[in-house]
């Protein structure tokens, strides 16, 4: 106990962070894959992306895709480090968890005091780490939209790095922030082209209102531009390509803001909660600057702090972040950092001494969201789901043997379609020629151990494909030898309005000469292909 209060502050949460950034890894590595509670199916997005990268493929060079590359490559990394099993997935978390936090703090320490920086470093991490959706319950463990919480967790170390005071850095730390800045805004642009609408203007915006030096603007730009070679060597530098699956899936989506009709009632729920978060902002922005005497101060920080809640708005609709629970921690975080800003303006000081009422209320709130994060990323631990999973139904594949979903998914269909699947597929031999699964998405080539052509990681309608704008036949099927189509498919209509929109090339170049209670199977009439 002497030893904890004879600390420094940084000191002690510093070793706070590392004591996390070496247990939560090692929960992660124990607890493997968590049992799909919900959308078990999405989960095959990240599968087959990661097989495909691990294959050799290249996004939008060799297949239709929707996304960056970011989550393909994070996916297929950890197949090549930890072989291609469902482990890997967990394990790329626990990797990226010490990664973040380090960084964070690294960046950090000398802007903001010690225990801003834990908490900011600590809620990054867990929030990339997290296994379930934002928005939704925490016992729904699932990997659904993971690849969107990666991208609110990188948008709020960006964040972070953007908005904490930089005028105690020398101007070698601010060379290494801006870099940095440039490196997360690049990786945020290649993992979802709709961050490519937040980050870009928040940087200019940001950059704008406090006059940063160009030496600093190149800074970042060299940042975004190393950070970038990775990537485009992912896709082969076919950035036309890239370009061309981007416009067909903008144009797909182009009347999905019709959908928001059905959501009245969740945009009233969001709306409630960011208005709080506006007022809560204010009430301190206006708390900590009332011994300012220059009020333009004051007006400028309030600007950012409206810039940002508008961001969280952008980023929540555009990602289609649905749900009843006030989880999303890039708004929570964002809200902190407005208040570290406010401060800093008024005090003069990191600690915001003029403002001790301030300060103490957030600390407080700090306290409560650390706790509440880190209990919650650890969920899997404590919740018993040997009633949830029905060990009974499992797959038949060893390479799905950790894929655990729930009673009620599996009364759904999807264990016994990807059996199905499988049954067929070895009865006929597919895995050795090429072959497309026309459905949403699917780990049959996974599960087979097949190398995929053509397809795509998914096909959702009215998100990245439509009846008015989908990839074409040749790109899509890239004469397979084999298409495997499902009689029901596990995302109505998606697999009904594939087989609608390429019902005259399939009629045209393919024969059925199979089915079962699940599938149907078709062979090009040309058997002699790949």
């Amino acid at each position: 106990m002497a030893l904890l209060t004879s600390m420094s502050p940084a000191r002690f949460y510093g070793c706070a962070l590392a004591a996390l950034a070496v247990l939560v890894p090692l929960h992660l590595v124990l607890a493997g894959v968590v049992p799909q509670t919900i959308a078990a199916n999405d989960f095959c997005i990240q599968i087959d992306a990661g097989w495909r990268t691990y294959c050799g493929l290249r996004p939008h060079a060799d297949y239709y895709m929707s996304l960056g590359p970011v989550m393909p490559l994070f996916v297929g990394t950890g197949f090549l480090l930890f072989g291609p099993n469902l482990e890997a997935y967990a394990y790329m978390n626990a990797l990226m968890f010490p990664a973040l936090a380090g960084a964070g703090w690294f960046l950090l320490k000398d802007r903001v005091s010690p225990f801003w920086c834990f908490w900011i470093c600590l809620l990054v991490a867990i929030t990339f780490v997290a296994p379930f959706a934002i928005r939704l319950p925490v016992e729904d463990t699932t990997y659904a939209l993971a690849y969107n919480r990666h991208g609110y967790a990188l948008f709020s170390l960006f964040a972070a790095v953007l908005l904490c005071p930089a005028d105690m850095l020398s101007l070698a730390g601010r060379r290494i922030a801006s870099a940095m800045l440039g490196m997360l805004a690049a990786t945020l642009i290649f993992l979802k082209i709709s961050f490519f609408g937040v980050v870009v203007p928040l940087l200019v915006a940001i950059y704008a209102l406090e006059g940063r030096r160009w030496m600093l603007v190149g800074w970042t730009l060299g940042g975004g531009a190393l950070a970038s070679l990775p990537f485009l060597a992912a896709i082969g530098f076919d950035i036309p390509a890239m370009m061309s699956d981007l416009a067909t899936t903008a144009e797909a989506k182009s009347r999905y803001w019709v959908l928001l009709s059905d959501k009245i009632a969740p945009l009233y729920n969001e709306m409630v909660w960011w208005m709080l978060a506006c007022l809560f902002i204010a009430g301190l922005g206006i708390h900590s600057l009332r011994h300012v005497a220059d009020g333009r101060d004051l007006m400028a920080e309030l600007a950012v702090a409206l810039l940002m809640i508008g961001v969280s708005v952008v980023i929540v609709f555009s990602n289609a972040v649905w749900g009843s629970y006030p989880d999303f921690p890039s708004l929570v975080l964002l809200a902190a950092l407005l208040v570290v800003r406010l401060t800093h303006k008024a005090a003069g000081q990191m600690e915001g001494a003029s403002s001790p009422i301030t300060w103490r209320l957030m600390h407080l709130l700090g306290v409560v969201f650390v706790t509440l994060y880190v209990a919650r990323v650890t969920i899997c631990s404590v919740w018993d789901f040997s009633g949830i999973c029905d060990l009974s139904r499992t797959f038949d594949s060893p390479r799905l043997a950790s894929y655990r979903v729930d009673q009620k998914f599996n009364t759904g269909g999807f264990v016994g379609q990807v059996n199905a699947g499988l049954e067929i597929a070895r009865k006929h031999n597919i895995a050795q020629q090429s072959f497309v699964v026309m459905d949403f998405t699917s780990p049959l080539h996974f599960a087979l151990m097949s190398r995929p052509v053509g397809g795509s990681p998914f096909m959702d309608y009215a998100i990245n494909f439509s009846t008015w704008a989908a990839p074409s036949p040749a790109r899509y099927l890239q004469d397979a030898r084999y298409i495997l189509i499902p009689k029901v498919s596990t995302a109505h209509p998606t697999s009904e309005i594939l087989l609608t929109h390429y019902a005259a090339h399939i009629e045209a170049h393919y024969t059925q000469i199979d089915e079962n209670y699940w599938w149907k199977l078709l062979e090009r009439r040309n058997a002699a292909g790949p």
